[in-house]
């Protein structure tokens, strides 16, 4: 049994444990969400940074992303996909335990 310190009252309530099967099971089971989220978060900071960019007289933009390396494939994949798709030249720069995300617009 382990207990917890609930945040609101100063008393303990009981926390169900999770062995190694369950929690991956439950993080299986919940990864699209999470790729989803990092997706459509990296995409509203990556523009805001392509309109500052470009304003700026730039001609690329990077976001640094960091997520365990199965998600953080995911997210890279979709992102390149997108801004592909919107017509800018996309690269990828693996760093350490986290990738760099580049997209330019110069022709």
């Amino acid at each position: 049994m382990i207990l917890q310190r609930s945040s609101k009252k100063s008393t303990l309530k009981e926390v169900s444990r999770t062995n190694a099967a369950e929690a991956r099971k439950l993080s299986n089971d919940n990864a699209p969400k999470l790729v989803d989220k990092l997706f459509n978060e990296a995409v509203t900071k990556l523009d805001e940074k392509i309109k500052i960019s470009a304003a700026n007289g730039n001609y690329n933009a990077n976001l640094i992303i960091n997520s365990s390396k199965d998600i953080m494939d995911k997210v890279i994949q979709r992102l390149e996909s997108h801004y592909q798709n919107e017509g800018y030249e996309v690269k990828v720069r693996g760093l350490w335990l986290e990738k760099m995300f580049m997209v330019s617009w110069q022709k």
